[in-house]
């Protein structure tokens, strides 16, 4: 997800942790593996990453997006690479494997 960084006119207070970041991702995709989307809660998310539920709200305004999310960063990384020369191809082949 997008963070604010120093250099945004709009930021205010402390730099976000990617260690937080990451931890609520793991815990995400954790609980998405376990028990699917309907089984996967802000709550559930929020005690296995020990952090607070604003921290989760603060980068993902949803449950939804949190999950897809988590399951891009553990899904794209087991895509074979592919380059055919053309932005097409490449979106074709990558959805064909």
């Amino acid at each position: 997800m997008t963070s604010t960084t120093i250099s945004d006119p709009n930021w205010r207070g402390r730099p976000r942790s990617e260690e937080v970041e990451q931890a609520i991702l793991n815990a995400a995709a954790r609980l998405l593996t376990e028990r699917g989307l309907q089984g996967l809660t802000i709550e559930e998310v929020a005690s296995l990453a020990k952090v607070g539920k604003t921290s989760i709200y603060r980068r993902w305004p949803s449950k939804g997006i949190l999950a897809l999310e988590a399951f891009l960063i553990e899904f794209l990384p087991l895509l074979p690479p592919v380059d055919t020369g053309s932005l097409t191809g490449d979106l074709n082949a990558a959805l064909s494997a």
